[in-house]
């Protein structure tokens, strides 16, 4: 299972607003998703990687 951040309706967020404001903390809201990571070669990872550093962004390859 992979997880990510959680888009979430009025209400949600107004419940989580609520639960920051008692703990004096902020609050992130996470989702799953089920996909599993797969095996990837030595040229796949580095094409993967690259692509990491010219987003900024994690990547992760799934299955389908």
């Amino acid at each position: 299972m992979l997880y990510s951040l959680a888009r979430v309706d009025e209400g949600k967020l107004e419940a989580i607003r609520g639960l920051e404001r008692k703990l004096g903390k902020p609050v992130l809201a996470f989702s799953g998703w089920r996909a599993e990571p797969v095996e990837l070669s030595e040229a796949e990872l580095a094409e993967l990687r690259e692509a990491e550093k010219k987003t900024g962004l994690c990547l992760v390859a799934v299955s389908t």
